[in-house]
């Protein structure tokens, strides 16, 4: 009864989802990590040109670093957080011991676990960057533990398994005109958002790249962005885009299948891009969001980009929504409280937490859309109203979500993993039941044993060759007993 009420609770979804959500929160309450950053951690910081700098908090001032860089500290460096001005290349972290190589994905703001890395936190760490130098603007360093909330732990994104892609023209387009989205879907829902950026803003230096990840890692997101390689360029009407873009060498051709090569590398699920009209008239807003309707056709199709479809095969993108689209419209709430925010709504951390990292851009529309406490109150360019463009699951049916009719990868890594954990369960389950029908076997054998003995002592007066009869028998079943509970054992152990 025991057993079948245990194997019953164990199997039961419910106990896989509840160690599934207890195992990570269990992990997240470890002892917080020191801050230790500061100049005399530094060995010969006579020789780093500026470097005050690396620990000033103004992450837009950049200090060279040419060769080496040696950290010390006895407590034990558990992790290094830098925030690069351009991006740096591959580089090595060594101490007496160990080499471990970082830079491989060139973020500009890396986390480096390095007692993962090294297995301890070693108290002394050389930084070897490249040849070319590097361009650091800061760099945090702490002990063991828990860091704060304000270092920025970026995923690569998931080749493949990208639930939500947005395209977003500029840094700070995801969140005005697609207000409330991110910190939705990505920080209060968990679904792996990719922000797909048309341009990288360098032609105005680096101060809008940072502003761009400080932004979205405000809102919830935690994976990386793909920054365009294209130039940001003002004009009002979409056929003035492609001119700008084409005297700048880039192509429409080119600028397809930038897109056409994010849709297929990373194969969202939901694909999200701007108002066809530019929503305020914006000439790269229309132009993108033209790019995406004929991104989705040409994903599916082998013949277009074939260089493309070699390396990553096709793609059919399930839901593609455009903003304020008239056909199939649907409107979100971006008004209610969220969990992850501590009450905040979407709106307002879109606005209120991620735009506000956006410094260098104020006024004009950005002040029309920020002016709202609400989103559903502003009546032009609403962020709350979109359109489903095309589906290969079915229509809408009234339930304001982008995943209706969808699993999302999210969800099946989930279901996965409960399956997964369901069966390692089983089979302990399984186990445990083998053992106590080992225990339930011997304690019925040494019964047995003593009831023979019980039988000896009465037949012992009779004849003596029926008592050694007896003995023997009474001996073969022991025999057999024994046998059976080793070889019991040895399955229960297997």
């Amino acid at each position: 009864m025991r057993a079948r009420f245990f194997r019953r609770l164990l199997c039961s979804p419910l106990c896989g989802v509840l160690l599934f959500s207890i195992i990570p929160a269990a992990q997240g309450m470890g002892e917080e990590a020191l801050n230790i950053s500061g100049t005399e951690r530094i060995v010969e910081p006579e020789k780093i040109p500026d470097v005050s700098r690396l620990f000033d908090g103004d992450s837009l001032r950049a200090t060279t670093i040419r060769g080496c860089l040696t950290l010390s500290d006895p407590r034990g460096i558990g992790s290094a957080y830098l925030i690069f001005d351009t991006e740096c290349g591959e580089y090595t972290v060594t101490d007496s011991e160990k080499a471990v190589a970082f830079g491989q994905r060139g973020f500009l703001h890396e986390f480096l676990d390095l007692e993962e890395a090294f297995g301890y936190a070693p108290q002394t760490v050389t930084f070897s960057f490249p040849d070319s130098a590097a361009q650091v603007n800061e760099l945090y360093l702490f002990t063991s533990g828990e860091v704060p909330d304000f270092v920025q732990k970026w995923k690569p994104p998931r080749e493949g398994q990208t639930d939500l892609m947005l395209f977003s023209a500029h840094g700070d387009d995801e969140h005005l005109f697609f207000a409330g989205l991110l910190p939705d879907y990505a920080g209060e829902r968990g679904y792996e958002a990719l922000v797909v950026y048309l341009t990288n803003h360098r032609n105005c230096g680096t101060r809008r790249c940072h502003e761009m990840l400080d932004g979205l890692w405000s809102v919830g997101v935690t994976t990386y962005p793909v920054f365009g390689p294209f130039h940001d360029l003002f004009c009002r009407t979409q056929n003035r885009a492609y001119a700008l873009h084409e005297s700048k060498g880039e192509s429409q051709e080119e600028l397809l299948g930038f897109v056409v090569e994010q849709l297929r590398r990373f194969r969202p699920q939901v694909a999200v891009g701007h108002d066809a009209q530019g929503e305020y008239g914006h000439g790269q807003h229309a132009m993108f969001s033209q790019l995406l309707r004929q991104g989705v056709e040409a994903a599916e199709d082998p013949t277009q980009y074939s260089d493309l479809a070699e390396c990553y095969g096709t793609w059919q993108v399930p839901k593609t929504y455009l903003h304020l689209w008239p056909e199939n419209p649907v409107c979100l709430d971006w008004d209610h409280p969220l969990t992850h925010f501590g009450g905040m709504t979407a709106f307002q951390v879109s606005t209120g937490l991620g735009f506000a990292c956006h410094k260098s851009q104020t006024g004009g529309v950005t002040g029309y859309i920020t002016a709202y406490s609400q989103a559903g109150d502003i009546p032009k360019y609403s962020p709350c109203e979109y359109g489903l463009y095309r589906s290969t699951v079915g229509p809408d049916t009234g339930e304001r979500d982008f995943f209706e009719n969808l699993t999302s990868y999210r969800q099946q890594r989930l279901d996965d993993t409960i399956a997964s954990m369901r069966e390692a369960l089983l089979q302990k389950v399984h186990a445990a039941c083998t053992l106590a029908e080992i225990r339930q076997q011997r304690s019925d054998l040494q019964q047995e044993s003593r009831r023979i003995q019980d039988k000896m002592e009465v037949l012992s007066r009779r004849d003596g060759q029926v008592r050694l009869g007896i003995c023997l028998s009474a001996l073969s079943a022991v025999s057999a007993g024994v046998i059976l509970v080793l070889l019991l054992l040895r399955k229960g152990r297997k």
